[in-house]
Formats: C-alpha cells, sequence, structure tokens
C-alpha cells in the first residue's frame, strides 16, 4: 500500500500571512513617509512664499519711512508679521537710493529658516507733493479768532495764538527757540518752547508754561526745539509749473469767464474772473500774472479725465473767493487743485488770499503772503507765511493732500522707480 505525505500546511500559511503583513507595513511606512514629506515640502513652500511676501513689504515699508522721515537708514532683524526683516539703505545720487529687503521665516537666527531677498530703487517722484499738515504756517505764524476749529494738525513756524473757544483736533507744534502755543484747546499733543492758557488732551513738550492743563506726559524740551520745516513746494518747481502752462499758449489781456468753459495749460498776462454762476474747468497747468477773483456762486474745478490727479492754478497777485464759490477736484477721490498765490500783503483788510463763506477742496499756498479765512469758511489745507481764521472759521484736513499725485511736472516725494525691481 503506498503511503500519502501532507505537506506542513500551518506552516505555510503562517509564511504567507507574515509576507502579507510585510509588505502592508512596508506600505505603510511609505505612505507616512510620503505625507510627512508632503508636508514639509508644502511647508517649505509656504514658508518661502512668506518670505517673499515679507521681503515684498519690507519695500513699501522702507518708501513710507522715507516720506515720514528722510533719514531714515533701514533696520536690522525687526519682527515684522511671520517673520523678521532686515532692510538696508545706500545712496545711488542725491535723488535716490537703492532699497535691499531680506525677510527670514521664522528667524535669521533658526538654522532652518527661509531668507528671501528683493531690491528696488527709491526716487524722488516728480510727480507727488506731500501736504502733510491741516495748516503748515510761516513764521508770520497762526491768529484764530472766536470759536475758529481746525480738524486736522498744525505745524507753525511762527506762534500760534487762539481766543475763546478755539479747538484742534490734531497735534500742535510752535517750531524754534521762539515757539509759542496760547490758547488754544488741543485733543492730542502740544510742542513748543512756551504753552500758556492752553488745555492739551495729549503729551505736551515745553520748556516755560502758564495756566495749562495737561491730561497727558509733561515733558521738558530743554534745547530740543522743534525745528523750522521747509513748504513743500519749491521756487523751481513752481517755475516748471510756470513754463508748462506758457507753453500750452499766452492770453494778453483781463480774462472774464462768463460762460462755462475750460482753460489751460495756459498763461493770462492780466486778471482772470470766473463770474457768477460759472463753471471754469482746469484741463491743464495755468497762470495768471495779475489777480484772481471768483464771484459769488462759481466753481473752479479739474476736468474729470484726470481721475485722481491734481492741478494747479498760479497767481502773481491776490485771489478772492467770494460767498458761496467754491473749488473742487476732478470727482475722483484724491483730485484737489492746489492755488498758488505769489502775494505778499500781510494785513487782514488787504491779504493776499481772502477765502469767504463757502466749502472748498482745494489746498491754498501763499508762500509770501497772509490768508485770510472768513467767517463761516470751511476749507481742507492752508500753506502760509501768515493765516487767519475769523469768528466761527474750520479747516478739516483732508489726508489726502498728504499724497497728492500730478499728472506730470515736479514733486517731493519718495516712490518705486520702475523697472528696478529686482528678487533673488
Amino acid at each position: 500500500m503506498t503511503k500519502v505525505y501532507k505537506k506542513n500546511q500551518s506552516g505555510y500559511a503562517t509564511f504567507i500571512v507574515t509576507f502579507f503583513l510585510f509588505i502592508l507595513i512596508f506600505l505603510s511606512f511609505a505612505f507616512l513617509n510620503f505625507v510627512f514629506g508632503s508636508h514639509r515640502a508644502a511647508q517649505a513652500i509656504q514658508n518661502s512664499l512668506s518670505a517673499k511676501y515679507l521681503a515684498e513689504a519690507g519695500l513699501e515699508r522702507t518708501i513710507w519711512q522715507l516720506n515720514q522721515d528722510e533719514s531714515y537708514a533701514g533696520e536690522t532683524e525687526t519682527n515684522f508679521g511671520a517673520g523678521q526683516l532686515t532692510v538696508t539703505l545706500s545712496d545711488v545720487n542725491g535723488n535716490s537710493k537703492q532699497i535691499i529687503s531680506r525677510a527670514a521665516v521664522p528667524s535669521f537666527d533658526d538654522p532652518k529658516a527661509i531668507v528671501r531677498e528683493v531690491k528696488a530703487t527709491a526716487a524722488i517722484d516728480r510727480t507727488l507733493v506731500a501736504f502733510n499738515y491741516g495748516v503748515h504756517v510761516g513764521q508770520g505764524g497762526l491768529t484764530m479768532s472766536n470759536n475758529a476749529i481746525i480738524e486736522g494738525n498744525i505745524y507753525a513756524n511762527g506762534t500760534i495764538v487762539g481766543s475763546s473757544g478755539n479747538i484742534v483736533t490734531g497735534g500742535a507744534v510752535s517750531a524754534d527757540q521762539n515757539g509759542l502755543i496760547d490758547s488754544i484747546t488741543s485733543t492730542v499733543d502740544m510742542r513748543a518752547n512756551t504753552l500758556r492758557n492752553c488745555t492739551v488732551g495729549g503729551n505736551a513738550t515745553y520748556n516755560t508754561t502758564s495756566s495749562c492743563t495737561f491730561n497727558g506726559t509733561e515733558t521738558v524740551m530743554g534745547g530740543n526745539y522743534p525745528p523750522v520745516v521747509p513748504f513743500p513746494l519749491t521756487d523751481q518747481q513752481i517755475i516748471d509749473w510756470k513754463a508748462e502752462a506758457e507753453a500750452g499758449g499766452v492770453t494778453t489781456g483781463n480774462v472774464t469767464i462768463s460762460t462755462g468753459t475750460s482753460l489751460g495749460p495756459q498763461k493770462i498776462v492780466g486778471n482772470l474772473t470766473v463770474g457768477n454762476g460759472q463753471t471754469l474747468t482746469l484741463t491743464g497747468r495755468v497762470w495768471v500774472t495779475g489777480d484772481f477773483l471768483m464771484d459769488n456762486n462759481s466753481v473752479l474745478e479739474i476736468d474729470p479725465s484726470y481721475l485722481d490727479n491734481s492741478e494747479v492754478l498760479m497767481v502773481d497777485g491776490s485771489a478772492g473767493l467770494n460767498n458761496n464759490s467754491r473749488i473742487d477736484g476732478s470727482g475722483t477721490e484724491g483730485s484737489y487743485i492746489i492755488l498758488i498765490v505769489d502775494s505778499n500783503k500781510l494785513t487782514n483788510g488787504d491779504p493776499a488770499v481772502r477765502v469767504s463763506n463757502n466749502a472748498n477742496t482745494a489746498l491754498f499756498y501763499a508762500r509770501n503772503g497772509l490768508v485770510y479765512i472768513a467767517n463761516n469758511a470751511h476749507l481742507s489745507g492752508v500753506t502760509a507765511y501768515k493765516v487767519h481764521m475769523n469768528n466761527n472759521a474750520v479747516l478739516i484736513y483732508d489726508f489726502g493732500l498728504a499724497d497728492t499725485s500730478f499728472s506730470s511736472g515736479p514733486g517731493a516725494a519718495w516712490a518705486y522707480d520702475f523697472g528696478t525691481y529686482i528678487s533673488e
């Protein structure tokens, strides 16, 4: 009889199970390694993008810093967003600087940090002018009659003298060793060598004081007087603008706008008057060698095609804005007319610029003379050698004036030099 031998089926089954279990474990480890590797790769990509965005934000931050303080020299390993930022500046020439912005995520001292660097050149952009103060007044100083109000800040190279009911909702600074602020209530800070009869809602910096109430910190100024701050427009900038106006044509003789019309670029050798209820639309620079007058209910505006750009009207003589006359931009936010008046008249009875009862979004610029703001007049900004605000006059500073753009011509603010951006 033949004997049949059975194989060891139990051992064979164990081998098969062990083999497939090993394969399963191997695949599980491979899958987990893939998942964790993908996560690390995704995190590295995210950190790389974050570092690049931070570096680019550093460029924006540098432009802003330069426009706030031209002495800004960069910074090192500043905590910024999700990482750290280092900015290096070097002069290219008198009007431009190279910016190198390096960002690290999470930090420069982390051995696994992702570091990205971008470069660009910043230059004085001749299309921007920064009017940083609601009232910027020269050594002639600022005077405010009863209940006159400034919703904005004041920087005076001369004195600031008020009377009953005057309120300033921004800071007030009177420069140099003769600085004086008298009879003013400020909801924020005050800085002057002498403070008198004042109420300060914020901090106060001074050397001498009398009859003042301080709600914030008091600091002795010593010899650190606020500096005299020059006006934002230079003589050369105005000369260049006048040349642009003259290049558009010259009209000799007085001009009266008796029906709605457009004007500019143009030089007028004579006076310019906008008649009762009429509208004059600027389409370029206008230079008036005589006086400029806006009759009752008249309007001066910019052509809508300017969008958020601004324009200038320059007057060698004096300027007067009668009741309910109005100065507007193009209709787009950020557009303004800068009325530049060169007259050196300094008396309330015969000022360089007289603004009667009306509402204006213009900036009045009288570097040599007095701007007289009559009862109940409302306007957006004044830069002048001397300013007087009559009873109940109101100035509401438009913060868009700090970044006023012109379609062409000179300016004084830092901006990118396009085409210089490099990412590494």
